[in-house]
């Protein structure tokens, strides 16, 4: 209490004199704010505010009080007190304010081992169980969902309420131990839930109709192979689904050979419709086959220091599969992510796309993300005037083994890239949008191809620019590219998808480097500063094709070192002292002020290269 008052204090003497107009004007704001939010529903302040005189507004800081149970005596008696104490010192009446603002915010526990749905959910003693509960609350502006460390959900989390820009609405955790996990599947470990439907396939019941896009078996994602017919079944653990059936190619029961089976049902695990102003911190996104957080329409939203892990799979349409780790598609403005782990994702990491839309302002930045097919693509289809994307951000992130994922052997299209962009409307290129892919350490894209039924590995694709065409002003800057598998080969980083000027590059095509990237209309895609593409002959080629066309070459400053990673075959690609990645980063308010592990950024020498600040 006493520091509180001291805080009060200090704010006085710098913000708030005895008889400050702006302080009485922003008081009074707020109680009338108070005030409204009250009001409408509860029929005793209509007679508070009848009985006292207008001018005696302290009564209204006690609003609070009135909408809960058994306060009114509690009412009365700080009522009295207060009313002849403010009169004397302004910095009480600060402080109160300072107090009792929490007191127009809920913050809701829920627990899935110690709650109940018949709990208030208002403290930690009475938690809710389930996700019904928060999915039917119609949660308020400043209001938080707190879900206990350790506790496991399956199902869905389906924000109903919008925040606003002073209120945010915060998804977090609380107590001790491992991040709120938040599982998209149902286990099928119990050999009674399994019956032989003809030698050699098993079948099992699925609560309701739902695709399966994967089977996860003792924590892994890549044992089992889905099929879209089920007379294509073949190979062991091969399995379809289809209503509310699974079959399993499996010689014996598939849950006495396994004691531990998921079935990741095509749901998106988190589920964001046309909301603004969200948080989502700390939690665990695991085992969905469809997105793991998918935002549609949406303002404002923060997804930071949560796990994704082992997403996608299912069906957009028969042979066509999806599930990206975060998406947001549709209108999106002003969203974050950063912070976040994503591992062993089928489709894309990270993405923004529309059909049509407007996307803007969008960061990703300080995640690391590991073993995806795709880390990061945009893409924005939308043909009419209205559509458009402009300032993308993908700054200070690490990606390793892009293509190298659970889902690798199984895709209808194999395409991995750390980075993929294009499918622009004609309306959209002629607009004058930006993506800004800077900061970054890119390690290795494993290109997996099959050729006579026997899938082979190829060179690494670093960024991919989709059909024909490449978009204007993609600039990247200060990345890191790093290939520790063909030391001695050229670097494969550009790939281009479609035709152009009757030239055609097939899905097995792996060329050195796309000419038509650079051509004088794309003269606008740039690479700048210390971008590292490994290997000295691919710069000194790309400069001279550059200059050969007249195109303006920039200064690329380019660096050629190992970025002398700790121990990259453990996958601990942090990096020494003596790391060329060490302060050679760009300083940018995009970067954010912390590392993915809530390091501050060293501004004073610059920034790393990376998520993580040495």
């Amino acid at each position: 209490m006493q520091a509180l008052v001291k805080f009060a204090k200090s704010i006085n003497k710098t913000l708030i004199s005895q008889n400050n107009n702006l302080f009485k004007f922003t008081y009074y704001f707020y109680l009338n704010d108070c005030l409204n939010r009250l009001l409408p529903s509860n029929l005793i302040l209509n007679y508070f505010f009848l009985k006292f005189e207008e001018k005696d507004i302290y009564w209204r800081l006690f609003l609070p009080l009135l909408s809960m149970k058994n306060l009114l005596p509690l009412f009365f008696l700080l009522y009295e007190v207060f009313r002849k104490i403010m009169s004397k010192k302004s910095y009480i009446t600060l402080l109160l304010l300072l107090l009792i603002s929490s007191a127009y915010s809920t913050t809701y526990y829920v627990s899935a081992t110690e709650g109940k749905n018949y709990y208030s959910g208002k403290s930690q003693k009475n938690p809710w169980r389930s996700l019904r509960n928060v999915n039917s609350m119609n949660l308020e502006p400043g209001d938080s969902v707190l879900f206990k460390r350790g506790d496991v959900w399956r199902g869905q989390l389906i924000p109903k309420t919008s925040g606003t820009a002073n209120h945010l609405i915060y998804f977090g955790a609380y107590g001790i131990g491992s991040k709120p996990l938040f599982l998209g599947s149902v286990n099928k470990s119990d050999p009674n839930e399994w019956k032989e439907y003809k030698q050699g396939i098993w079948r099992t019941k699925l609560s309701i109709a739902n695709d399966v896009g994967n089977i996860i078996i003792h924590d892994k994602a890549d044992l089992a192979c889905k099929r879209t017919t089920l007379r294509k079944l073949k190979n062991k653990n091969d399995f379809y689904s289809e209503k509310n059936q699974l079959y399993w190619l499996s010689s014996v029961n598939p849950a006495i050979q396994h004691n531990n089976i998921e079935l990741a049902l095509t749901k998106n695990i988190v589920h964001v419709l046309g909301k603004k102003y969200l948080i989502f911190d700390n939690l665990a996104v695991r085992y969905g086959g469809g997105h793991g957080f998918s935002c549609t329409n949406t303002e404002n939203i923060t997804i930071k220091s949560c796990d994704i892990s082992y997403i996608g799979g299912g069906y957009l349409a028969i042979g066509e599969r999806y599930g990206n780790g975060i998406e947001f598609w549709g209108d999106a403005k002003n969203n974050i992510v950063e912070q976040n782990h994503v591992h062993q994702i089928y489709d894309n990491a990270m993405t923004n796309q529309a059909s049509k839309g407007k996307q803007e302002n969008i960061i990703y930045r300080n995640n690391f993300i590991s073993n995806c097919e795709l880390p990061f693509s945009y893409w924005n289809k939308g043909e009419r005037k209205d559509s458009y994307t402009k300032n993308i951000f993908f700054v200070n992130n690490t990606s390793i083994y892009a293509g190298d994922t659970w889902g690798s052997n199984q895709r209808h299209d194999i395409r991995p890239s750390h980075i993929i962009i294009g499918r622009d409307s004609v309306n959209l290129r002629e607009m004058d949008f930006k993506v800004f892919i800077k900061n970054n350490i890119f390690f290795e894209a494993t290109n997996i191809y099959e050729s006579k039924g026997v899938f082979n590995k190829a060179k690494s694709t670093f960024v991919t620019f989709l059909d024909s065409y490449s978009p204007k002003n993609i600039k990247f800057q200060n990345n890191l590219f790093f290939d520790s598998n063909n030391p001695k080969e050229q670097v494969v980083v550009f790939y281009n998808q479609g035709s152009k000027n009757n030239w055609t590059c097939k899905k097995t095509d792996y060329i050195n480097l796309n000419y038509y990237l650079f051509e004088k209309d794309f003269c606008d895609t740039h690479f700048d500063d210390r971008v590292s593409l490994g290997y000295e002959d691919f710069i000194k080629d790309l400069y001279s094709l550059l200059r050969k066309n007249g195109i303006k070459t920039y200064k690329l400053n380019s660096i050629f070192k190992n970025p002398n990673f700790i121990d990259e075959i453990n996958n601990n690609i942090r990096f020494d002292k003596s790391s060329i990645c060490v302060d050679s980063g760009i300083e940018s308010p995009e970067s954010g002020s912390l590392d993915f592990f809530g390091n501050k950024r060293i501004k004073n020498r610059g920034i790393d290269i990376g998520c993580f600040e040495f």
